[in-house]
């Protein structure tokens, strides 16, 4: 049986790369996930590395997991998309190009119109909160307006949550993002802040790396006269 890959299994495999607690109660407290399901996705994971032994104890799958070093980008070849990457993927596409087809939407993603409608239902519930509508541009097609303040602090959320959420996202995704970034940088960036959590002894954990990058990657361009300090910055900031 086909086994849909998702963000969850991805996400799985690189918390026990992160951490030294490879528990399955510690990965069903971080991620706020049933313990069942997080074995489920364990011998899922599993079964892309022996699809014949399904007997072992989840202790030992993990340590195999573990050992090996393609698990990951094979999971991230087989990924799909789930409603929660179609919902930020639509978002993210209305917030930069203020329009969308959704014909187009539906045969990139391979999913029905009827599916896409359903996911519009809350694209237009996340946007409310800041404000932002979604309207019916024409039989195909929708837009966003509100304010220009809005539309952009709804952009430079999404943007941020890409950031964080960026090396679990299907590839889909983060190709039509890459281009914004210089790849370059982006590998530099990852080796200064390994460096950085080493010497401070912070966890390995992904949110940690992802924040750090957040911060370089919007204070780190700037001139010292224009860099904000942590006690001149709201509450919101």
């Amino acid at each position: 049986m086909k086994i849909n890959i998702n963000t969850t299994h991805i996400r799985i495999c690189k918390l026990l790369g992160y951490t030294t607690y490879k528990t399955t109660d510690f990965i069903a407290e971080f991620l706020k996930m049933n313990k069942q399901n997080v074995n489920l996705y364990i011998k899922q994971i599993y079964s892309f590395i022996n699809s014949e032994d399904s007997k072992l104890s989840i202790q030992s799958m993990i340590d195999s997991i573990n050992k090996d070093k393609n698990i990951l980008s094979l999971l991230k070849k087989e990924q799909c998309f789930t409603k929660e990457n179609r919902v930020l993927y639509l978002i993210l596409i209305l917030l930069r190009d203020r329009y969308a087809n959704l014909n187009n939407l539906a045969n990139l993603l391979q999913i029905s119109r009827r599916v896409i409608g359903c996911d519009l239902i809350l694209v237009k519930e996340a946007l409310a909160i800041y404000n932002v509508e979604v309207n019916s541009s024409n039989a195909k097609g929708i837009s966003v307006s509100g304010s220009e303040k809005n539309l952009k602090l709804a952009s430079l959320s999404y943007l941020y949550k890409l950031f964080v959420e960026f090396d679990d996202l299907p590839s889909l995704i983060t190709k039509d993002y890459l281009e914004f970034f210089d790849n370059k940088f982006h590998q530099k960036l990852n080796t200064d802040i390994d460096t950085f959590i080493i010497e401070y002894s912070f966890d390995h954990f992904s949110q940690n790396k992802d924040l750090l990058k957040a911060f370089f990657i919007i204070y780190g361009n700037l001139a010292d006269s224009e860099k904000p300090t942590i006690d001149s910055l709201s509450f919101e900031e």
